[in-house]
């Protein structure tokens, strides 16, 4: 798909992915019922400082070229456990998906992980991110970072 004609997917009516950083999970997986799981996987979001040099245009918020900075001067999170919501599940009244993940891993941070995460969302598996046919949409969320230790 070309991506002046790429349609962006709301995150709201799709099975979704949501990558925890600052904990591990000692089991395979955890269910919560209605299908909702945390699970052990892999991904890295790296922020590193990126320059452009041309304002930017239509479809390219950079404008042109960029370059990354020497070095690591920016900062990510390694995301080691994946939150899956399907779709159908019910929400509290007022809440969408996106909100009922952040009250997931809100709940989590209180009982036991107070160093966890909700770095990012994704519209597939992240254990399918490698495969470049696949198409996926990445929305980001907690990426400030915070209290957790950097990097991991």
């Amino acid at each position: 798909m070309s991506d002046n004609k790429r349609v962006q997917t709301d995150p709201n009516k799709i099975d979704l992915y949501g990558g925890l950083a600052g904990c591990k999970l000692e089991v395979d997986h955890f269910y919560f019922g209605q299908g909702i799981t945390i699970s052990k996987t892999f991904a890295r979001l790296s922020m590193p400082f990126i320059v452009s040099f041309a304002p930017a245009k239509k479809n390219n918020p950079f404008g042109g070229y960029v370059r990354a900075t020497s070095g690591f001067f920016g900062f990510g999170f390694v995301m080691h456990m994946q939150l899956y919501l399907p779709k159908d599940i019910k929400v509290p009244d007022g809440f969408d998906l996106i909100n009922t993940g952040w009250l997931f891993a809100a709940l989590l941070r209180l009982r036991t992980m107070p160093y966890l995460i909700l770095v990012l969302y994704s519209s597939a598996p992240f254990v399918e991110g490698g495969d470049l046919e696949r198409e996926m949409e990445l929305w980001p969320l907690e990426v400030e970072p915070c209290a957790l230790k950097m990097g991991e």
